[in-house]
């Protein structure tokens, strides 16, 4: 991903892949045609954006003669910059804040760049962006699907197509779920579920139906047992 950053300036090199341009450009604070823009970006060209300016400015960068490749330390797939586990992290900020909609905004604002800087999975950073700059219903959407697709619940669901009662899918599918849900409540467990079936029912109508047993389920038994 084509960008360097400092604690304010952010620089953008030409993107051509489209999930790194929604990244990066919704990161920054860019507009739908500007990140269009960063697949079209020449050779030597950057766009620069401060937190303080009203817009970004293009600038061409002069070439810069390599003194030799530095090998890069290794870094978990999931960690920050600093090291740090982002998937557990990130985790912990869905499950113990955002289920029940207590995130903090400084929270938040303090985890934006530590995800973007990670090397968690694109759709999920993506995922994340979009929900943290959501307001109203589509904040709820928009967690909806950063849960779907954090807790790789397409994966969980395939692997469990099999199962044809309702309770035994739910259980099957939790179990399933990566990363773990173990040691967390059945409140907890129940929220996430609930937003990955109606998730689930939203992307493929064939399971509507599956939908209404699990809000049946949901509201007669309290969920999974």
């Amino acid at each position: 991903m084509s960008v360097i950053r400092n604690t304010n300036t952010k620089i953008i090199l030409r993107l051509p892949d489209f999930s790194d341009r929604e990244l990066v450009g919704r990161a920054s604070g860019l507009d739908d045609k500007q990140i269009i823009e960063l697949g079209r970006l020449e050779k030597g060209i950057a766009a620069i954006t401060q937190s303080d300016w009203l817009e970004p400015v293009l600038c061409k960068v002069d070439k810069y003669e390599s003194v030799g490749w530095v090998e890069p330390k290794a870094q978990s797939l999931a960690s920050d910059p600093q090291g740090e586990p982002m998937e557990e992290t990130l985790l912990d900020f869905i499950m113990n804040k955002e289920l029940y909609r207590r995130g903090d905004r400084v929270d938040i604002q303090q985890l934006w760049e530590r995800i973007v800087q990670s090397r968690l999975d694109t759709t999920v950073k993506c995922d994340f962006i979009k929900y943290i700059t959501a307001e109203g219903k589509k904040a709820v959407e928009s967690l909806r699907t950063l849960v779907y697709d954090f807790f790789r619940a397409e994966k969980a669901i395939q692997a469990s197509k099999e199962c044809k009662d309702i309770g035994n899918w739910s259980n099957r599918v939790v179990e399933l779920l990566e990363p773990s849900l173990k040691g967390y409540t059945q409140r907890q467990i129940n929220l996430v579920l609930a937003l990955i079936v109606y998730e689930q029912a939203e992307r493929d109508i064939s399971y509507q139906d599956l939908f209404c047993r699990f809000t049946e389920l949901y509201w007669e038994k309290g969920g999974v047992v």
